[in-house]
């Protein structure tokens, strides 16, 4: 089997750290290269809330709970756009 070599990983996968502020806000991803997310998977590092997932299949507003056997439901309040370099948050 061939192999490619990536030079630049982060055009592919990033992961970001921010501190959320209670309102909207835009996140922008940190790597070497602008990468819109298709997939957004948020959790509070700080308390035991659940793991939402938002993909841009479904659209950004619906959310997936991985502890939860419910479909994606609307939600405002986490992401509500995937933009060119991140996404925003409700």
């Amino acid at each position: 089997m061939a192999y490619t070599t990536v030079n630049d990983s982060s055009a592919y996968f990033q992961t970001t750290l921010y501190t959320g502020n209670g309102s909207t806000q835009s996140i922008t991803n940190g790597g070497n290269s602008d990468l819109k997310p298709d997939l957004a998977w948020i959790k509070d590092r700080g308390s035991a809330f659940d793991h939402k997932l938002s993909d841009s299949n479904r659209g950004s507003t619906y959310t997936l709970e991985t502890n939860e056997t419910t479909a994606a439901y609307n939600d405002t309040n986490a992401v509500t756009s995937f933009n060119t370099d991140g996404f925003s948050l409700g």
